[in-house]
Order: C-alpha cells, then sequence, then structure tokens
C-alpha cells in the first residue's frame, strides 16, 4: 500500500515543491489550500508526470480551523489514514 502524504498550502513555495517532490517519489497526496484553480493545475501537473499516484485536491484556508475541521472531518476512508503532514503556515 502506498504512503498518503497531506499537504498544505501546495499551489506555492514550499508547499508545492514539496508537492512535486512527493510525488515524483510515487506518494499519493491530498494537496490543500486556498485558489481551486492552482490547485487543479497542479492535480493535473502531478498526475500527467508521475502515472500511477492519486491525488485528492481540498479547497480551504488552513487558518480557519472550522475550515479545516470541515474538510479534512469528511475524507472518504481510502483518504482518511494519512502517513506524514507537510503544513506551510504564515
Amino acid at each position: 500500500m502506498k504512503k498518503t502524504i497531506l499537504i498544505t498550502g501546495a499551489t506555492s513555495g514550499i508547499g508545492l515543491a514539496t508537492a512535486r517532490k512527493f510525488a515524483e517519489n510515487k506518494y499519493n497526496l491530498i494537496i490543500t489550500g486556498r485558489r481551486k484553480e492552482k490547485l487543479d493545475a497542479l492535480r493535473d501537473e502531478l498526475l500527467g508526470k508521475n502515472p500511477g499516484i492519486k491525488i485528492l485536491s481540498l479547497v480551504f484556508d488552513v487558518r480557519s480551523l472550522t475550515q479545516v475541521v470541515e474538510k479534512l472531518g469528511k475524507l472518504e476512508p481510502e483518504w482518511n489514514d494519512f502517513d506524514h503532514l507537510d503544513s506551510k503556515t504564515k
């Protein structure tokens, strides 16, 4: 079973670089950010370059506890058990 990594702030900077590196190494990813268009583009890029991985995109602001609980509290069972968390906070 592949490991799953949760990456917050995946649309830029360290979060973006981290998502690319874990995808290269064939991890499944949960990528999060505030901008749906950027998350969709990143998901498409990573899936195109790294066949065989799975990616779940979640749009929310990690600074809002309500949004975090809402999005992460309702994950499908397949995504509910992630192995690592890479968090980029401001």
